[in-house]
């Protein structure tokens, strides 16, 4: 599990995905927004919908190799840099 500062848990996802990595999200939108608790009295989530928004699964099993690991890494780094270098470009 990781939690982003700047780009979006489905900005990341998108990105892994397109270099074939699997991923989670979590917690989707929030319990909240599940069709089973939406009428659930609730007062204002802010944290739950921030941490929903920003928190993203990725692969994790026993016999993940090292060199897998550095192979996630390696495309989360190519993927946020990609992301910085849009949005400083206004894309």
């Amino acid at each position: 599990m990781v939690r982003l500062a700047g780009a979006t848990a489905a900005e990341l996802a998108a990105g892994l995905a397109a270099e074939g990595i699997e991923t989670r999200s979590w917690w989707n939108r929030g319990c909240h927004r599940e069709a089973l608790f939406a009428e659930a009295p609730r007062t204002d989530l802010p944290v739950t919908e921030a941490l929903a928004h920003s928190t993203l699964g990725l692969p994790c099993y026993g016999d993940l190799a090292d060199s897998d690991i550095a192979a996630i890494c390696g495309a989360i780094r190519r993927v946020l840099s990609g992301n910085d270098r849009r949005r400083r470009a206004g894309g």
